[in-house]
């Protein structure tokens, strides 16, 4: 969003890799277990400049998805007993 509105470079730098951490544990060529900890350090980013700005989107909405992403697991496990 960031490089779409502003054109901003590091934006684009920073989505590129942590989409990318979080595609090879995806792929298995990292440990699974170890991905909370990229997601995380997002949950605590995004969060920190919702707090800051007080704008929902995109940091707000990204709060929200990073956090659904880590509960995820517990959340899916607990349906399906």
């Amino acid at each position: 969003m960031g490089f779409i509105k502003a054109g901003s470079k590091a934006s684009l730098i920073a989505s590129t890799i942590f989409s990318a951490l979080l595609a090879l544990f995806a792929f298995n060529v990292f440990p699974i277990q170890y991905h909370w900890i990229v997601l995380l350090f997002l949950l605590v980013f995004f969060a920190m400049r919702f707090g800051k700005s007080r704008k929902f989107m995109p940091n707000g909405f990204m709060t929200i998805l990073t956090l659904l992403a880590l509960l995820a697991p517990y959340l899916l496990g607990a349906l399906r007993r």
